[in-house]
């Protein structure tokens, strides 16, 4: 998705299909239309870290958001998951606006957080 020629929306789909999944795993990349808006997406309404609700349109204002499809089951996610935390790290210090939606892959709530 773009927005006056800017990049808005970086996807970082760890390793479920590349590592963990294999290529024997039935799933099959697909080139699909870009979305309207991220509500086509997410619907209204985003959980956050602490586990409150906060409106899409919050991220829909950052220049740069990540989604981030991982699992808490799988090895090389939770490497990637640490990386990933350190570069948020890195660029909330430097004050640059960065945030990442994570869609999960676990089996319940719990095993997501």
């Amino acid at each position: 998705m773009t927005r006056g020629g800017r990049v808005v929306l970086a996807v970082m789909w760890c390793c479920l299909v590349a590592f963990c999944g294999g290529t024997d795993n039935g799933l099959e990349p697909r080139v699909l239309p870009p979305p309207g808006s991220l509500s086509d997406l997410f619907g209204s309404v985003l959980i956050d870290a602490a586990g409150n609700q906060v409106g899409v349109e919050t991220i829909e204002s950052i220049p740069l958001f990540g989604i981030y499809f991982g699992a808490g089951w799988c090895p090389n996610c939770a490497d990637f998951t640490q990386q990933l935390s350190d570069f948020y790290d890195e660029l909330e210090l430097a004050r640059k606006p960065f945030e990442v939606v994570f869609v999960s892959f676990d089996n319940t709530a719990g095993d997501m957080a």
